[in-house]
């Protein structure tokens, strides 16, 4: 062995993660802040058990990406835990490695775990093909459908014993060691998937081009377009999952389709400046976000049963946290596409602050508004222009779902 081999979670899932902790951790501590200072102990408590609800499985599932590691040597194996010390165990001190639904279970002579990893991390394949060199018996549940997987080495004499037939399994490019794995294989063809990903990424090339011209439309179909794109993950994701895989294309198999992101990511970039000087009542946005994520979460379940795939329970809520992280960028967005004429109201600047965060800076001003004070997100050049003793208009329009949004503008 030229070098360690090295198992653990894909990086991007690493990514996704720490962005989606770093989110719902902003929004607690935000929405502490803000409650606190209002004395709003019931929003206080809602939102700490919402936001938080989120934010501890989004750390958990970082820890998880972080530490957990198994590192194949020459002649031994170290094994990390997500908490814990690290474990050395040498090849001869292996009884078998068993697979439990997404899970393979490296157990010791003395029932003890040694080791634990997972079919979701890229480098599964090769630790299943490196533990086979070193006459490790492996075996395997049984598949989507109640059989067993399509192993090469499983009904041998030899793998009984844990001799594995070697010269079979090299004949082999893959080890269907997976329920997924044996789902697709039985589902589909590698020309209809080899199809669907041409299809899939034509769409989404398409897609991109159209969120980075979308620049020049009105304000309302710029962001209808970017409604479109924002939504089209997550129909990729009910229609083609569990061929998704969050690898790059080159390192797809003819079973896979390369998770399609770039023009979300374009349209959240396009569409984070009307977001942030958009306003809207806090538990309104909070409590319509929650009513919209339920609405996209329930499909991804149905989805899920239907095909009879189990998912690992802290992935189901890292999906949750993402559809929430959705939900919450949607919304305004949404509400102000399908809205009516908008009301305006002029009022007096009554004062104006900025707060600045670790990348950005949101700036407010300070009025009285429907016979109360309040704080308004506006844009950086309007904060500028504006000083306290102006007055400025509050463009009020109404949803078709009858939520309430206004920006502010001179």
């Amino acid at each position: 062995m030229k070098k360690p081999l090295i198992v653990k979670d894909s990086i991007i899932i690493l990514i996704i993660s720490i962005l989606c902790t770093l989110f719902f951790a902003a929004c607690l501590v935000l929405s502490v802040a803000s409650y606190l200072g209002k004395n709003d102990m019931e929003s206080l408590i809602l939102c700490a058990l919402i936001f938080g609800g989120f934010t501890l499985p989004g750390l958990l599932l970082t820890v998880y990406c972080i530490r957990r590691q198994l590192v194949f040597y020459d002649n031994y194996a170290t094994y990390t835990p997500p908490f814990g010390r690290t474990r050395r165990f040498s090849y001869s001190e292996i009884r078998s490695v068993v697979q439990k639904r997404e899970k393979f279970i490296i157990y010791g002579y003395d029932d003890r775990k040694l080791a634990v990893f997972e079919n979701n991390m890229p480098a599964f394949y090769e630790a299943l093909c490196l533990l086979d060199e070193k006459y490790v018996k492996i075996i395997p549940a049984r598949s989507a459908y109640g059989e067993r997987a399509d192993i090469p080495y499983a009904s041998s004499p030899d793998a009984a014993s844990g001799m594995s037939a070697r010269p079979a399994a090299r004949k082999n490019k893959r080890l269907n060691l997976t329920d997924k794995d044996a789902y697709l294989r039985a589902r589909y063809s590698a020309e209809a998937v080899g199809k669907q990903k041409r299809i899939i990424r034509a769409v989404h090339i398409a897609l991109i081009i159209l969120s980075l011209s979308a620049v020049f439309l009105p304000l309302k179909g710029r962001l209808a377009v970017f409604i479109l794109t924002l939504l089209f993950p997550y129909f990729v994701f009910l229609f083609f999952y569990p061929r998704l895989t969050l690898e790059k294309a080159k390192n797809c198999d003819e079973y896979h389709i390369p998770f399609p992101m770039a023009a979300c990511f374009i349209s959240l970039l396009f569409s984070l400046r009307f977001v942030t000087t958009t306003n809207m009542e806090e538990n309104t946005w909070i409590f319509a976000s929650a009513v919209l994520l339920f609405i996209l979460l329930i499909p991804c379940l149905v989805m899920l049963r239907l095909r009879r795939i189990k998912e690992h329970p802290l992935l189901l809520v890292g999906l949750a946290a993402a559809l929430f992280f959705l939900s919450f960028f949607l919304l305004p967005v949404a509400c102000y596409v399908t809205s009516g004429k908008p009301v305006h109201d002029t009022v007096i600047v009554l004062d104006k602050d900025s707060y600045r965060g670790s990348h950005t800076t949101s700036y407010d001003i300070i009025v009285v508004w429907r016979d109360k004070e309040q704080k308004m997100d506006v844009s950086s050049s309007l904060y500028k222009s504006v000083k306290p003793g102006d007055t400025v208009r509050v463009c009020v329009r109404k949803s078709l779902p009858g939520i309430e949004i206004w920006r502010v503008h001179r």
